[in-house]
């Protein structure tokens, strides 16, 4: 199917099975990211100034404070519900035991983005703990702050960062989500747990009794971080070697935020093949990956004001 003929439908009267979902845009934290962006830019001009100047320490610390801003911004606009902006090309056909399938993996660059934050927030807390004692005129730590104390923490806590972005790396989250004519499988590596290896869940529609749209909250302060979930209740109960903390006995639960397709998009795929089996014919096929492709983003701000406005919005083609 040509991506410019395809139809990328976005059904709000979806949200009758969970309250909060479709995952909605999340305006506090997208102001936040833009905000972060300009920080971010603003590093790029302070950077250049110092390279200028000729002043290397300044510049690796304003470069390192940049790519930490910049990778927070990021990370902002996926906490923001910004998740994908157009169809990932990591989305691809597969063929198996199972038969052929769509085949969904975890993104990297949540991960990656932490990760790059976490390195610019090492680089800059160790350039200026060793600007300080090497005298450099420049001063990276913040006014007042200049002792010998407070400029060996700031090393100690970059030495962390970069300890930390390299865990990141190496832990994050492996797998991916197939969809079959016959089922849904859920595939988890797991190469520095326990239980290493790779743990393949399987179940085929028979067995799923509905697809459910619900999310976890996190609440630090005043601050509510949302992940979107798709649980697959089941009628067999799933054995216990497979399951992962999110699921219970007759609960399959994919955490929609790990993977490279836009959340209210899965959702909806899974629902409709759940509820409608002609609708699983499309599975190995190129519709079943333009069945994923999330709206415009103009699109979407649309169906976000539209929605706070109170207008709902049955069905909207960008």
């Amino acid at each position: 199917m040509d991506s410019a003929e395809s139809e990328s439908t976005f059904d709000m009267s979806r949200s009758g099975d969970s309250a909060p979902w479709p995952q909605r845009l999340n305006r506090a934290w997208l102001a936040c990211a833009i905000f972060m962006g300009l920080l971010s830019a603003l590093g790029v001009g302070v950077t250049a100034k110092a390279l200028i100047m000729g002043d290397w320490w300044a510049a690796a610390g304003a470069l390192g404070a940049c790519v930490l801003l910049g990778g927070l911004g990021w990370i902002g606009l996926g906490m923001g519900g910004i998740q994908a902006i157009g169809l990932s090309r990591r989305i691809t056909d597969c063929d198996d035991l199972h038969g052929q399938g769509t085949r969904i993996p975890t993104r990297c660059a949540g991960a990656l983005t932490f990760a790059v934050a976490l390195g610019g927030a090492g680089v800059y807390g160790i350039v200026a703990s060793g600007s300080y004692f090497l005298g450099s005129a420049s001063s990276l730590l913040p006014e007042g702050r200049g002792t010998d104390g407070n400029a060996t923490l700031l090393g100690i806590l970059g030495l962390v960062a970069l300890l930390a972005a390299l865990c990141v790396i190496v832990f994050r989250p492996r797998g991916e989500v197939r969809i079959y004519s016959s089922g849904v499988s859920r595939v988890e590596r797991r190469p520095f747990s326990l239980r290493a290896g790779t743990v393949d869940t399987y179940r085929d529609w028979g067995d799923i009794e509905t697809v459910i749209a619900d999310e976890m909250v996190i609440h630090s302060g005043g601050v509510d971080v949302r992940h979107p979930m798709i649980k697959l209740r089941t009628v067999d109960p799933i054995e216990p070697k497979a399951r992962t903390k999110f699921d219970s006995d007759r609960e399959l639960t994919i955490l929609a935020k790990m993977y490279v397709a836009e959340p209210n998009m899965l959702f909806e795929l899974l629902h409709r093949m759940s509820e409608t089996p002609a609708a699983r014919s499309i599975v190995g096929t190129p519709a079943a990956r333009e069945a994923l492709r999330p709206p415009r983003l103009r699109a979407r701000l649309g169906i976000d004001r539209s929605e706070s406005a109170g207008n709902r919005t049955n069905r909207l083609v960008p």
